[in-house]
């Protein structure tokens, strides 16, 4: 699934990121932000399509803002 693939990418990016300096860790940053919002978005989609309902991606949701939040350069 496409939304395992991204959420597993922000991960990765991150733990790369931190091991890296200078432009190269904030491409991997930039990165792991991209990948949390196509998270979002699938989430979004999901939502859409009436796979999930509102309720249950509240704490997702809040989760990806935080991180992207975060993530912000």
């Amino acid at each position: 699934m496409q939304i395992d693939r991204a959420a597993t990418s922000v991960s990765l990016n991150l733990g790369e990121g931190r091991r890296r300096m200078g432009r190269d860790r904030l491409h991997h940053y930039r990165v792991a932000a991209g990948s949390a919002d196509e998270v979002r978005c699938g989430l979004r989609v999901a939502q859409a399509w009436g796979y999930v309902g509102s309720k249950v991606l509240e704490k997702p949701y809040d989760l990806l803002d935080q991180e992207l939040a975060i993530l912000w350069t």
